[in-house]
């Protein structure tokens, strides 16, 4: 191979591994601008998460007011350990009152420190200590509540409404919303109802109490099991229930807010059930199917109106 030879091989050569040498760091530099790209992409992505999260308000749950006016949320069923945590670590007396309390579409069951099992419909609150130190086991209700009382020797008390019912070891149901009848239900065992007057009824298994309002007297009377403790299930059974009622019904249970534009039509009954596991286009339909009315949904409500 001549001089002239070699030096063509050598400058092809050397053009080659230039080529390389380019093709090389040009591919690492594309690379390099799309890691920068990806991210500007994530670090704006996470900005835009967090920026919108701020934003949204969190869905509402239980909330637990404890002694010292701490507020918590809670989702998780039967958390009574953890406010016992809380609470020790807050250094409260464990038999100051605490309140759990169940907002409209939700419902909630947990124990009492001394095995109670409890469980509340919506809209409904309960006051109670996380260790009964008292001579009687005493907690307090306002709307609905199902109680499966454990067996002890201090007596349980729930106070509802002017009303104090007293068991030992029991089950039974207490419905007792604003502006509505307050209802005791016993299931098994028997329980003891007292008004403020003095009035004083013992309950056996399949009877229950009803009160108009704190001044009414006490009336025993037989109830029906499937209408008083169907809301355990998720539903709620009525028989001849106004429709004006079924409105109030719809929005503790499952927060929709019924207007019924024709007044005339607030006082029409029925009588069914409402599955709280349906949607609520079901009994919609129901209700329009078998009361000779329609219904629109506007925005947020459902818009109730005559044929």
């Amino acid at each position: 191979m001549n001089d002239v030879e070699q030096l063509i091989i050598d400058k092809l050569t050397g053009q080659i591994g230039e080529e390389d040498d380019f093709n090389r760091h040009t591919h690492w530099w594309w690379y390099g601008i799309a890691a920068a790209v990806a991210g500007i992409v994530i670090v704006s992505l996470f900005l835009l998460i967090n920026h919108n999260r701020n934003k949204i308000a969190p869905a509402p749950g239980i909330l637990v007011k404890l002694a010292n006016g701490e507020v918590m949320h809670t989702s998780v069923q039967d958390s009574l350990a953890s406010w016992m945590q809380d609470v020790r670590k807050a250094n409260i007396d464990p038999s100051a009152l605490n309140t759990v309390m169940v907002p409209a579409g939700k419902q909630y069951t947990f124990h009492l420190s001394d095995g109670t099992k409890v469980w509340m419909n919506s809209i409904s609150s309960l006051q109670f200590p996380l260790l009964f130190t008292q001579p009687q086991r005493n907690v307090t209700i306002a709307g609905e509540a199902y109680f499966k009382v454990a067996h002890a020797s201090q007596p349980f008390t729930v106070q509802v409404n002017g009303l104090t019912v007293t068991a030992l070891g029991t089950e039974f149901n207490i419905k007792s919303y604003n502006k509505e009848s307050t209802y005791i239900s016993l299931v098994t065992g028997s329980v003891s109802v007292q008004n403020g007057l003095g009035e004083r009824i013992v309950l056996l298994p399949g009877e229950g109490v009803v009160v108009e309002d704190r001044n009414s007297p006490l009336r025993k009377e037989k109830y029906d099991e499937s209408l008083m403790l169907g809301w355990m299930q998720g539903v709620y059974f009525f028989t001849n229930e106004k429709l004006e009622h079924l409105a109030v019904i719809a929005k503790r249970w499952l927060e929709i807010e019924i207007q019924i534009k024709d007044p005339t039509l607030a006082g029409l009954r029925f009588t069914g059930a409402l599955d709280r596991n349906k949607p609520i286009s079901h009994f919609l339909s129901w209700l329009a199917s078998s009361g000779g009315i329609r219904y629109e949904i506007v925005g947020s409500k459902v818009v109730i109106s005559r044929k």
